[in-house]
């Protein structure tokens, strides 16, 4: 790429960040952002498809003799009401009035919108693409865990949701179970009567001592955020409820955490004295998404890793202790590296886009579809 071509491309780019940065996306409010993309990438496809879930799906057609690869961003934001007041400088993009920029994950939409313009452009052969653009990702992953596969044939693809340095490419990510304990005792007057009562909270607060916080291991970690309880400060209180969530690398080590969990609330209950059969306790468990680990050595990551090459980068394969889109494509059967953007600081007012890793990421995309085209011998497991 010509250094002319390359600035009219990170021009463009610049663009179309900015006025996508102006769109309020945050999550279950995606439809103007959606409808944006379906504006600006019409003229490439006939088969746009938007989802129950309000994902947005567009088939970009290409070489019927390659297998169709996934291109996937998603389009919400963490939730906001202020339109960001955009300020640009040669090193990157940032806001001046205190509120999210939104490049987490408008940078990957705006290189892929990019991409399929240059390909059209130039005329670059290209394999069949399928762009999965994904609503309310930051609240659990909703758009991806309640996308229909039969709506996509990709085997392989790309996530563009990383905001880790340009060389890093997630190919392993955590698995999250988030959990709840309630507790019920029984209500008393905390004054008049306070032996009738049995006070949940005093349970709870035992029970969370007896649990272990923070990283547990190089592979996991637990975390209680959120503990509600009582009725009055007058009253024994009657109930009380803990929510947290375990992340992991291994599965087997979630398992035997909430088994421990379990056993701690048992035991702290049987520890209590009975009135009618209280206290008592609900142990529930909601499997936010499931962790991935990709091969080193499959074909989707020799291809990056290439791509990455050309650019004079060394490609870092790391993992990543947090969840996005790609664990639920790997769930589904894509396999899908996740790919840095430039964005960083994210679902913070000191969010900013790194216009030089931004661009580079752009030309390692190209790149990933350029060696995807070439004839290859070599074995795609």
């Amino acid at each position: 790429m010509t250094d002319i071509t390359q600035g009219v491309c990170m021009q463009k780019m610049i663009k179309n960040f900015i006025e996508m940065a102006e769109i309020l996306s945050p999550s279950k409010k995606e439809k103007e952002l959606s409808n944006y993309l379906i504006k600006k990438l019409k003229i490439f496809s006939e088969k746009i498809i938007v989802d129950r879930a309000s994902n947005l799906i567009i088939k970009i057609p290409g070489d019927k003799r390659l297998n169709p690869f996934l291109l996937s961003a998603h389009m919400d934001t963490v939730q906001t009401s202020k339109r960001p007041s955009i300020k640009i400088n040669k090193k990157g993009i940032f806001t001046s009035n205190k509120t999210i920029l939104g490049a987490d994950c408008k940078a990957g939409i705006s290189i892929i919108i990019e991409l399929v313009e240059k390909l059209f452009k130039e005329n670059i052969k290209h394999p069949p693409l399928e762009l999965v653009f994904t609503a309310g990702e930051e609240i659990g992953l909703y758009g991806s865990s309640r996308l229909d596969k039969s709506l996509v044939d990709s085997e392989y693809g790309v996530v563009l949701d990383n905001e880790k340095k340009i060389n890093q490419v997630v190919t392993e990510a955590v698995g999250v179970d988030n959990f709840e304990i309630l507790i019920k005792g029984k209500a008393s007057h905390s004054g008049v009567e306070p032996e009738k009562g049995i006070s949940a909270i005093k349970i709870l607060s035992s029970i969370i001592n007896q649990i272990k916080t923070g990283r547990l291991s190089d592979y996991t970690t637990l975390n209680i955020g959120f503990i509600e309880g009582g009725k009055g400060i007058n009253i024994v209180p009657p109930q009380a409820k803990a929510k947290g969530e375990i992340r992991s690398f291994k599965r087997e080590e979630i398992n035997l955490i909430e088994d421990n969990i379990e056993k701690i609330i048992i035991k702290s209950i049987k520890k209590e004295k009975k009135i009618n059969g209280l206290p008592s306790y609900e142990f529930k468990i909601n499997k936010r998404f499931a962790g991935f680990s990709i091969d080193k050595n499959s074909y989707i990551i020799k291809t990056i890793e290439k791509a990455y090459k050309k650019n004079n980068i060394k490609a870092a394969f790391t993992k990543s202790f947090g969840g996005t889109d790609a664990n639920n494509f790997y769930k589904m059967g894509i396999i899908t590296p996740n790919i840095a953007t430039g964005m960083k600081n994210v679902h913070t007012p000191d969010e900013y886009l790194d216009i030089s890793e931004f661009n580079k990421s752009f030309d390692i995309i190209v790149d990933i579809i350029r060696l995807l085209s070439e004839d290859k011998s070599e074995d795609k497991n």
